[in-house]
């Protein structure tokens, strides 16, 4: 049994009176809604780079299902540092959320900008393992302000083991 503990967990397999050909097992316990965050769509990008003060940018955040997913939400927070952002907030006309080649989205419901646009809530109605969800932030100037500032993603599930806000990971855009 592997229970609901997140993280790696390993097993040693036994048979009785017979050495296993594979003598232990791990495995990856992951909750609903965990996924791969990228600044690409299809490789391992988690750090961006963008020159202060520059005009008319673009910033596409790529989340990738691990799972297959029934209910629950993302939760996308604009980039921050030390606890507080220099990026314009979010809003239906700054942020744009499709399948990660640019198609409208299916899978999710109607979007929605909360906290003054500090952070936006996609419903998830469903996703397949693998299926992809692009956030593209159009920015009309990068801070001034130098340094790096983290973008988080969450997700909450509709499942009773991880129906709680959980952490999906950060990725970071330097300002320089």
């Amino acid at each position: 049994t592997v229970g609901t503990t997140l993280g790696q967990i390993s097993f040693t397999v036994t048979e009785s009176g017979v050495t296993a050909a594979i003598p232990a097992v791990s495995v990856e316990v992951v909750s609903d809604g965990s996924g791969d965050l990228s600044f690409v769509p299809d490789a391992a990008a988690p750090v961006l780079y963008k020159i202060a003060n520059s005009s008319s940018q673009t910033i596409d955040i790529y989340y990738t299902a691990v799972a297959d997913l029934n209910g629950g939400r993302l939760e996308l927070r604009k980039p921050y540092s030390g606890g507080s952002s220099n990026f314009p907030y979010f809003s239906s006309s700054n942020l744009s959320v499709t399948q990660g080649n640019g198609d409208a989205a299916s899978g999710i419901g109607m979007v929605s900008y909360e906290g003054v646009g500090e952070k936006v809530s996609v419903p998830l109605i469903s996703m397949n393992a693998g299926d992809q969800l692009r956030f593209r932030y159009q920015i009309s100037s990068i801070p001034s302000q130098e340094g790096e500032y983290k973008i988080e993603i969450s997700s909450q599930s509709s499942g009773l083991k991880f129906g709680s806000i959980k952490k999906v990971g950060d990725l970071s855009v330097f300002v320089e």
